[in-house]
């Protein structure tokens, strides 16, 4: 028995070894593929729980932007209310009105009740000035006691005013919106990829040398922050310098506008939107037009002896001069308006953080300059603009329909009743005290404000984040 095997594993033998040396072959082969396929699936694994952790970060990136701006929406809006008071431009026509009144015997009124919309939906009050009144228009060239302009005057600067800090509103927000996005992506990526190299560090035994040269080395793990804080910092020049310069910017294309047509003028809100369009259009060419740095900011001096030479000075696009300081005078003081004089003297102990810092404002820079902000900063003034506007055309559809029912006449069908809307022509006046309640929704910092909400959720403003949370390069 024991014969015969030993005598048929001699004629098989090579057979034998070579079936062996497969079987085993294939075995480690199977191993291999078998660790291969469990390694392709980890990688797999791990890049979609990548992919995910940057989804949600930038969804709470761009969530924490909205927030930032709302939490920061009075800092930015109250003093345009204050400096542009159309209400009190009102109180003053509407005292004046109240003396006229008084001093009046033949019993008539100056008010056109047509043309009155004082019902504190408005802040306007429009007064007659038909025929029956141009007994009363010298007095109208006459100063008010007490406050040394006309009432012509001030119905002028009632409708420069109302038109201007409308506008002023619309762009500062605009302009601010587009500042946190930029702001808050750069800091979150810059936070995400040291938290990625972190977790790819610990899984892959590799010591990696942080993103900020010699950062780790160089800065208390306390103080590493501190660039991304003065960083943010910055928003102070357009909430208390760059606001202003934007004021005059609008107030002058207001009036390029709006300075020749008289409050009695009709019109119907296509024509008023088509005017505002006009304002739009210069609005934008300024505010992206190339300029020398002397002629932004205030405290720059013409470095050449000679005033017509102006090869030393540096041009950039008006938009940054709003956002940005020029000199490191002004981000000193910037920096101490905004921070203790603790966190100063932290910051300035590491040369680290001033590098820092130049290199996310050179960032910034790069994007505010770009035609891809041109673009989107367009498109935001232009929503919020054509949402207040919608509200104004609701708001005079309901009032044409709530008169029409005052004088008992059949209700049309709501298509037709816009359709009249449309073509339906009224006072400036009357627009303008239709327009000025509503913008005060530019101030409401409610969550569910539909203007200021499709102003931060244009498609355009989320692809500038994306482009920016993606850069990996800087």
């Amino acid at each position: 028995m024991f014969q015969f095997i030993r005598d048929l594993y001699r004629r098989h033998q090579k057979k034998l070894l070579i079936t062996s040396g497969v079987a085993a072959i294939s075995y480690l082969i199977s191993i291999y593929v078998r660790n291969k396929i469990n390694e392709f699936q980890e990688q797999l694994k791990e890049e979609n729980l990548t992919r995910d952790l940057i989804k949600k970060r930038f969804s709470q990136t761009q969530k924490d932007c909205y927030m930032t701006f709302l939490s920061f929406l009075p800092v930015l809006v109250d003093p345009i209310f204050k400096e542009l008071d159309v209400e009190e431009i009102t109180k003053e026509l509407k005292l004046s009105r109240k003396n006229k009144n008084l001093i009046n015997n033949d019993g008539k009124s100056e008010l056109n009740s047509e043309d009155l919309s004082s019902k504190q939906e408005g802040s306007i009050v429009i007064e007659n000035e038909g025929s029956n009144d141009n007994n009363n228009n010298n007095n109208n060239n006459n100063s008010i006691s007490g406050i040394g302009k006309s009432k012509n005057e001030l119905w002028q600067e009632l409708k420069i005013k109302s038109l201007t800090r409308f506008l002023t509103l619309i762009y500062s927000e605009t302009l601010f919106i587009i500042l946190l996005h930029l702001q808050l992506n750069i800091i979150s990526r810059k936070s995400y990829l040291k938290t990625a190299l972190k977790l790819a560090s610990k899984k892959q035994s590799i010591k990696l040398i942080d993103l900020e040269i010699e950062d780790n080395n160089n800065l208390n793990l306390n103080d590493k922050d501190l660039s991304e804080q003065a960083f943010l910092s910055f928003t102070w020049w357009l909430l208390n310098k760059g606001w202003i310069k934007l004021k005059d910017i609008i107030n002058e294309s207001v009036e390029n506008v709006f300075n020749e047509i008289n409050l009695r003028d009709e019109m119907n809100i296509e024509e008023f939107g088509k005017l505002l369009f006009e304002i739009q259009k210069n609005i934008d060419n300024k505010l992206f037009e190339e300029r020398y740095d002397y002629e932004l900011y205030d405290n720059i001096e013409i470095n050449s002896n000679n005033n017509n030479d102006e090869s030393n000075n540096i041009k950039m696009i008006r938009l940054i001069s709003l956002i940005l300081p020029s000199n490191s005078k002004d981000e000193l003081e910037l920096l101490e308006k905004t921070n203790t004089m603790e966190f100063i003297s932290k910051f300035n102990s590491n040369l680290v953080n001033s590098a820092t810092l130049c290199k996310m404002n050179d960032e910034l820079k790069g994007y505010l300059k770009s035609e891809q902000v041109n673009m989107i900063s367009k498109t935001i003034s232009a929503t919020g603009i054509s949402v207040i506007l919608e509200n104004v055309e609701q708001t005079l559809f309901l009032k044409q329909e709530n008169k029409r029912r005052d004088k008992g006449e059949e209700g049309k069908g709501e298509g037709e009743e816009k359709g009249m809307l449309i073509n339906e022509k009224w006072k400036l006046a009357f627009i303008l005290a239709v327009l000025t309640p509503q913008t005060q929704e530019l101030a409401n910092r409610r969550l569910d404000n539909k203007v200021l909400y499709m102003m931060n959720n244009v498609r355009e403003l989320d692809d500038l984040s994306a482009s920016v949370y993606s850069n990996f390069d800087v």
